[in-house]
């Protein structure tokens, strides 16, 4: 029941998000060699739901997974989708190169 109720709050946040991608009101421009513009509430709703969802699979997994993966997957989750924000607001090069390793390595850690 627990798992159900916050899917239909994470379904209806990430409903929201994606109306709000359809606008130009989350348009921000990178600084790249080419004109990228991104749609910021992306990586905002993948930051709000991502580590939701995996707590979720936590709570579905029951009693056989252990309790300390509640706080880790999520946890693990929210630093890696940083990590990419992080490269994304980088500029061109290797700086955007040691945030994709950096995250190579938490994922890494986070499916052991």
């Amino acid at each position: 029941q627990t798992a159900i109720t916050i899917s239909t709050a994470v379904c209806l946040f990430s409903g929201f998000f994606n109306i709000l991608q359809m606008t130009g009101l989350d348009d921000f421009d990178l600084p790249r060699s080419t004109s990228f513009t991104l749609d910021l509430s992306r990586p905002v709703e993948w930051l709000m739901t991502c580590p939701v969802l995996q707590l979720v699979l936590v709570i579905l997994g029951g009693t056989r997974i252990p309790s300390y993966r509640k706080f880790m997957m999520p946890l693990l989750c929210a630093a890696n989708l940083l990590c990419g924000v992080a490269a994304m607001f980088s500029e061109e090069g290797a700086m955007q190169w040691v945030w994709f390793v950096f995250s190579c390595i938490i994922w890494m850690i986070y499916t052991y």
